[in-house]
């Protein structure tokens, strides 16, 4: 025990040590450019993107370190190396606004958030997934950067991230180390992962308007089978796969596919579902199941659905394809704890 409360706290304050920023200068945005011309404006975009999530993390923290107080969920050891977390988040988001204010952009702000902090598991469940899909949204967004100082900036942000993740992992008794590489999500994907923490948001500062979601999977039961969850809630963690059918002990996945929408107006959500029809699940020929900067792909038939491979390493994503090919995303990722 010692020995895990000495390492756990060394990669926390590592993390504390490598989240002071280095200023970092974007280029001003071009004149009549619109949200996207040009590369120095696809920085911005980017820049903008980041600045939202890193607000979503830092007050999920901040709600779970006030609300301790009272639920007495984690002790004083546990609430400490959260607030590091916290500290290093906040950090984050002041360094990416710092970039675009001096670039002429607009200050990006907090949105209206919604979590499920009802218990312990639930809350360390997710952060995890927070984290992990931080980390695959920087990892993501890479190859968009052209800026070599963005670049430079997000990557030393990415590896602050995984030391959360390592944290975060070790407190929920979870493998720290679990896999080689780390999951990369295009920006839609993780638009999908944090639309339901967001129940409300100014458009300037909506990552959803920055970026709009794919729709969102719905488990189903497989035929046969009792309904484990068949309706996904608007507030992950509980929005995220759930064992919907086992046959000779593996585990079986069905889907139905729904509009997410919930940081919208209801009229502007109908004008979506309007202008970009639903597909539906049949369409899928493929479970992707992210894996580093791949997917394992997964055949996906109805009413079957496809088979999750036994050897996922949790937290996983999964999405419905039509192809081998992660760009031909029918709905989804959803977490899959």
């Amino acid at each position: 025990m010692v020995f895990f409360t000495t390492c756990l706290a060394a990669v926390v304050l590592a993390a504390a040590a490598c989240a002071r920023p280095t200023p970092v200068t974007l280029k001003a945005r071009q004149e009549g450019g619109g949200a996207v011309a040009g590369d120095a404006n696809m920085d911005v975009l980017v820049v903008k993107y980041a600045r939202g999530l890193e607000l979503l993390e830092s007050e999920f923290y901040r709600q779970v370190i006030t609300q301790n107080a009272r639920t007495g969920f984690f002790n004083n050891k546990q609430i400490e190396q959260m607030t590091k977390i916290l500290d290093t988040e906040d950090a984050h988001a002041t360094a990416l606004q710092q970039a675009l204010s001096a670039a002429g952009g607009p200050l990006i702000r907090p949105c209206k958030y919604k979590f499920d902090l009802s218990d312990a598991n639930t809350i360390l469940t997710t952060a995890t997934i927070l984290e992990e899909g931080g980390q695959a949204a920087y990892q993501g967004a890479a190859p968009l950067l052209q800026d070599k100082k963005i670049l430079a900036t997000a990557a030393s942000i990415l590896t602050v991230e995984a030391q959360h993740s390592t944290v975060l992992r070790m407190l929920g008794d979870r493998e720290p180390v679990a896999r080689p590489f780390t999951n990369s999500l295009n920006p839609p994907d993780v638009s999908t992962l944090v639309e339901g923490f967001i129940e409300s948001c100014e458009d300037d500062s909506n990552p959803l308007r920055l970026v709009p979601p794919n729709p969102q999977l719905q488990t189903q039961p497989t035929p046969g089978t009792p309904q484990a969850n068949s309706q996904l809630s608007a507030n992950p963690p509980t929005n995220r796969a759930a064992t919907t059918g086992a046959v000779n002990g593996a585990t079986f996945l069905r889907f139905s596919i729904a509009s997410g929408g919930l940081a919208q107006s209801p009229s502007r959500q109908a004008a979506a579902v309007a202008a970009a029809p639903l597909p539906s699940a049949s369409e899928a020929k493929f479970c992707a199941f992210v894996e580093g900067p791949s997917a394992r792909f997964v055949d996906y038939a109805e009413p079957q659905g496809c088979q999750q491979p036994d050897d996922l390493v949790k937290p996983g994503y999964v999405m419905l394809t039509r192809e081998r090919d992660v760009s031909t995303v029918l709905a989804g990722p959803m977490p899959i704890p």
